[in-house]
């Protein structure tokens, strides 16, 4: 599946049904087909989405250079796009700095 956030084509695969979200966000140089498998698993109980973040996947790069700051906030305006209001977080690498940075920000 597809969904656009900043004019970028973010691909994203997403498993099961139920009344909580979660978000993988994946570590640097992995696609979502390497988190297939816990995905699937996850999506027995809840709804789970697995997006290629920019210069990962089929998803393109970046109009530059993103460090953690410039992914958090584009995840955040992912989230938007897919409709996602509260969601549990699974970051691997890359995805972990991500979701500090996240954490970090007041609400």
């Amino acid at each position: 599946m597809v969904v656009e956030v900043r004019g970028i084509p973010v691909n994203y695969i997403s498993y099961g049904e139920g009344p909580e979200t979660a978000v993988i966000l994946q570590g640097w140089g992995t696609s979502a087909a390497l988190y297939k498998d816990l995905a699937a698993h996850l999506g027995q109980t809840m709804r789970v989405y697995v997006p290629e973040l920019p210069g990962f996947g089929a998803t393109p790069e970046p109009p530059e250079a993103w460090g953690a700051e410039e992914y958090a906030a584009f995840t955040l305006e992912l989230l938007e796009a897919l409709g996602i209001r509260e969601t549990h977080l699974i970051g691997h690498s890359n995805g972990g700095r991500i979701m500090l940075v996240l954490a970090s920000k007041p609400r």
